[in-house]
């Protein structure tokens, strides 16, 4: 079952100059690891300066070696230093009716 990765993060439009070539390696590195599906940046309307990333991948294991890779890492931290936090991201698994928890409690 496919999962979607949920990457939060803040930055001012200021920032995005200096952001946006680190933002498009990370994006061609992805096409590089197996297990990529889709992605798709939001920004929020009432607060602009947040930005939510939505990717999806065929399985944890596919994310985790994108997200554990060497370059990727150094992207990532690089990224941190210039928004002045750390970038939050978890990760989702859609529910069936076979997964759904259980509601009789």
């Amino acid at each position: 079952m496919d999962i979607k990765i949920i990457i939060f993060r803040r930055y001012s439009k200021e920032k995005l100059v200096e952001l946006q070539p680190i933002l498009d390696e990370l994006y061609r590195l992805v096409f590089k690891f197996g297990g990529f599906v889709s992605g798709e940046t939001l920004v929020n309307i009432e607060e602009p300066g947040e930005h939510m990333i939505i990717s999806t991948w065929n399985s944890i294991d596919e994310w985790e070696a994108y997200h554990q890779a060497g370059k990727v890492k150094e992207l990532c931290g690089m990224v941190d230093i210039i928004i002045g936090q750390h970038t939050s991201h978890k990760i989702f698994r859609g529910v069936t009716s076979e997964s759904s928890p259980s509601t009789s409690d």
